[in-house]
């Protein structure tokens, strides 16, 4: 019995350190996509392993969640990458939060807005 707890324990532990030591995937690119009094915003971005230049490929964006606070773009750069393994072109929005940058609700919903539409007016 103690020997069975003790391996239960042990594999636990084992299974709780490898989930920690991984790392976030890097983005393929780092794209600026707005200028703000606060500084610059950046779209990162993660692409198919034979993605082209002339490639039409769905597209995805992710938004770290805060409620506005803070937070940090690498809340997704997980998923990110593992759609770009499947094929998709995604991104992971940067935009200014109340912690970082003393801002409203408002300028962050403004920052979205901009980066969609910076995707909307890049994809072809």
């Amino acid at each position: 019995m103690i020997f069975r707890n003790m391996f239960i324990l042990l594999a636990t532990i084992i299974f709780c350190l490898n989930a920690v030591a991984q790392k976030n995937p890097e983005p393929d690119r780092v794209i600026e996509y707005k200028n703000t009094p606060q500084g610059k915003l950046f779209l990162h971005t993660y692409y198919p392993d034979d993605w082209k230049n002339t490639d039409k490929r769905p597209a995805v964006v992710f938004f770290f969640g805060g409620a506005w606070s803070g937070g940090s773009y690498t809340q997704f750069s997980r998923h990110a990458d593992y759609l770009a393994s499947r094929g998709m072109v995604a991104f992971c929005a940067d935009y200014r939060t109340k912690k970082n940058h003393q801002t409203e609700p408002k300028s962050c919903v403004s920052d979205g807005k901009s980066a969609m539409r910076w995707i909307r007016g890049n994809a072809d």
